[in-house]
């Protein structure tokens, strides 16, 4: 940037800051947040939001990008402190709903703005790139705060807007991207994933341009989201990086390891967020299989991750049970509610991505959906495998994804009966789409 564009944008922010209420100045530092506190900070946002739109219909985006810019992060920045200060508060019945409502409508409007201006020709991106970079972040940052179950969706249109952006300049913006694909997947917007190639990063890593925390956040998002849009071949070169990178092997989740705190901060990525990449690789090799023989001599590597799965969920829901009888109605366990939550129908809003059972489901989801059936994988208990998940009586990506492996492998075992046996069989979809499996094909044929 020029001495210039720098005074230029000083005298933005500038004018931005003269109207900016006081009561909405160091809000970060606040300790003492109670409902008064949110309903003020909201009550001066509200004003803001109208001065900096009178301000912005003034100025053509055109002419003048930069106030649209830094207008943009400034008004983002403030909605996503402003949504987490109010997130305990949102499960209030009686100030709750109202506050929710409120946020809604900001992040509407906030958003709209945001792209109608990324609409537009961005002649400054190249130059002012900690800015853009900014704007993206603090617009996750909005997008990805907690809400209420009632909350109506965002436009997705955001999202495409941001996307074109940052495939159009990915040297500048890859810390970015990693961002912005680890928040399309917890939206369950996988879609939008921006894929750059497998050894993209690697010059990276080596002369220090990124934390190695972000390097292992872009193999297991990419392969994340590559596996929730179908893509299950292109995943396995990004999951064979993430599961190579020795700063998550599965020595440093040893037993010993399970006792202690699972969100341990000498951990690059914790218990809970192990689990979770151990549950998509299996689901993506299972359905990356090609073969029958692949799945009855299956590599080692998925052995060992479907048995630490299997051993460590085990131990970690029962060590939640054993809390949960000591220390009863806690709103940290999975087999207990929130008490206000459950009474008054104010829930958080989920999002069905393909991995949410791990943090969302209950005990008996979890200990049915995972723990048992690893339990059949491992055992390689196919009839009782394929009666589990065709059982399954929810419809979320998780179930439907258990559903979709027990229909392919079923077809891949047809089709090998029918090559050992020379069978003419004229479509072994019908047979797979019917449920039929082959444990009882094969029984009805030896009858």
């Amino acid at each position: 940037m020029t001495d210039n564009d720098n005074t230029i944008l000083e005298t933005c922010i500038g004018v931005i800051n003269s109207k900016l209420p006081f009561s909405l100045i160091n809000i970060n530092n606040s300790n003492d947040i109670s409902i008064d506190f949110i309903k003020h900070r909201i009550e001066s946002y509200e004003l803001f939001l109208v001065e900096i739109q009178s301000l912005l219909l003034d100025h053509s985006i055109l002419d003048h990008q930069l106030l649209w810019l830094q207008s943009l992060i400034t008004l983002n920045k403030l909605l996503s402190v402003i949504k987490l200060c109010s997130k305990d508060f949102l499960l209030v019945v009686n100030h709750g709903p109202a506050i929710n409502d409120k946020l809604s409508q900001f992040k509407k409007r906030v958003v709209g703005l945001s792209i109608e201006f990324l609409k537009q020709d961005q002649k400054l991106l190249k130059k002012f790139i900690k800015e853009y970079q900014e704007l993206f972040q603090e617009l996750l940052n909005v997008l990805k705060a907690e809400e209420l179950s009632t909350t109506e969706d965002f436009d997705a249109n955001i999202l495409n807007v941001i996307k074109i952006i940052l495939e159009s300049n990915y040297n500048e913006y890859f810390i970015t991207i990693i961002n912005f694909n680890k928040t399309i997947y917890y939206l369950n917007q996988s879609s939008f994933l921006i894929l750059l190639p497998p050894s993209y990063l690697f010059a990276f890593i080596t002369n220090g341009k990124i934390r190695l925390s972000e390097f292992i956040d872009f193999y297991r998002f990419t392969s994340f989201n590559l596996l929730s849009v179908g893509q299950f071949q292109e995943a396995k070169a990004y999951f064979k990086i993430l599961l190579d990178n020795p700063t998550i092997k599965l020595s440093f989740y040893n037993e010993e390891n399970l006792l202690i705190d699972n969100k341990r901060e000498d951990k690059l990525i914790n218990l809970v967020q192990r689990q979770e990449i151990s549950l998509m690789y299996i689901l993506n090799y299972l359905l990356s299989s090609t073969s029958y023989q692949n799945i009855i001599n299956s590599s080692n590597l998925y052995q060992k991750e479907l048995q630490f799965l299997n051993k460590s969920l085990s131990n970690l829901l029962t060590k939640e049970i054993h809390q949960a009888a000591s220390q009863p109605g806690s709103r940290h366990s999975s087999v207990l509610s929130f008490q206000s939550l459950t009474t008054n129908n104010l829930k958080y809003k989920t999002h069905d991505y393909l991995s949410s059972i791990i943090y969302d489901g209950s005990y008996k989801t979890k200990l049915h959906n995972i723990v048992e059936i690893t339990d059949v994988l491992i055992n390689f208990n196919l009839p009782i495998f394929f009666d589990k998940c065709f059982t399954i009586q929810s419809s979320t990506s998780y179930s439907n994804c258990l559903k979709q492996i027990a229909k392919s492998i079923n077809q891949l075992s047809l089709q090998n009966l029918k090559f050992n046996q020379n069978l003419q069989i004229k479509s072994i979809n019908d047979l797979v789409d019917s449920q039929i499996n082959i444990f009882k094909l094969s029984k009805l044929l030896n009858e």
